[in-house]
């Protein structure tokens, strides 16, 4: 999900932008960051509100919905450290 998403957002931009900071002596990763990056930010963010969302989704559903024997390692450390207080 989050591959293509991401593409998509890199594969719209010029690539005239990044070859013109690689001729003003910039770095690959130096263009990248200073130029791409920068660029598709609104993407960067879209993918992680999507991330989290799809993740808060995969805990939500056998935290509640399944049975101790067939939960994930997230939702049993959650259920093994509980709520009570020890004194």
């Amino acid at each position: 999900r989050r591959d293509w998403m991401m593409f998509s957002y890199f594969r719209a931009l010029p690539r005239d932008m990044e070859e013109a900071e690689l001729k003003d002596g910039c770095t690959q990763i130096g263009a990248f960051l200073k130029v791409a990056v920068p660029a598709v930010r609104s993407g960067i963010i879209a993918c992680v509100l999507f991330c989290v969302m799809f993740s808060w989704n995969d805990f939500l559903y056998p935290m509640f919905l399944t049975t101790l024997d067939y939960k994930p390692i997230s939702v049993a450390l959650l259920t093994a450290y509980g709520t009570k207080d020890v004194t």
